[in-house]
């Protein structure tokens, strides 16, 4: 009987130990701070393999407490996010600016995100670049 609830006992503390290192460790969502995206997905068109392209996602606080983005990430190397690291106060505004690296030799079209993860929202709020990379001539 000791062996089986020592065995149970390891067996519970891995799991609990494997379902908390798949968590993010944020702080709560705020009720009284709200993120607001101007756009959520935004479309380059046709650009040149190679270049460069850069779209800047504008938020507002539409709550009563300061906003704080704890993380953006980019979800591919082929793309970086920045974001102001100071909280923005209820009313105010900020920008998440995403860069899309048109990769040498890729052609054709491309659908890429960001995650935003702030004590505005609960979870995290996806941004989307996508386009169409035109072939070098």
């Amino acid at each position: 009987m000791k062996n089986h609830l020592i065995g149970f006992l390891g067996m519970f503390l891995l799991a609990v130990l494997l379902v908390s290192c798949n968590r993010r460790k944020f702080p709560v969502t705020s009720q009284d701070a709200k993120i607001v995206f101007e756009d959520t997905v935004h479309d380059f068109g046709v650009i040149p393999a190679g270049k460069e392209q850069t779209y800047d996602f504008v938020f507002h606080n539409a709550g009563s407490e300061p906003l704080v983005i704890y993380q953006a990430d980019a979800l591919c190397h082929c793309e970086d996010a920045e974001y102001d690291k100071e909280p923005v106060k209820a009313g105010g505004e900020g920008k998440i600016r995403v860069t899309f690296h048109g990769e040498q030799g890729a052609t054709g079209h491309f659908d890429r995100s960001v995650r935003v993860y702030s004590n505005g929202a609960k979870g995290a709020v996806t941004l989307t670049v996508q386009g169409n990379i035109q072939k070098r001539e």
